[in-house]
């Protein structure tokens, strides 16, 4: 489980739950995305990144509601972006 130095989510294990059912489990550095970590949208598809200032960098996983179709390479707020290909089962 995650834990919190200053009032402030810090380290791995951390999980964030927003209104709408989306989840983020994963690394926190003072309350911000840091780290490895996968995003998770109600309809189940997953996106696993690595997170630096709450932002993805570098190449991303992201596995489809049916898991049939997984994506891999660069995105741009969480959508395919830039180079990538996209691999069904």
């Amino acid at each position: 489980m995650g834990s919190f130095v200053n009032d402030k989510a810090n380290g791995a294990g951390g999980i964030l739950v927003w209104a709408d059912g989306k989840t983020f489990k994963g690394s926190f550095k003072d309350n911000i995305r840091e780290g490895f970590g996968k995003l998770k949208w109600k309809d189940g598809t997953i996106l696993s990144a690595y997170y630096k200032n709450d932002k993805v960098i570098g190449n991303v996983m992201k596995t489809f509601t049916d898991g049939r179709k997984t994506y891999l390479g660069q995105v741009q707020e969480h959508e395919a972006f830039g180079k990538g290909v996209t691999v069904s089962k």
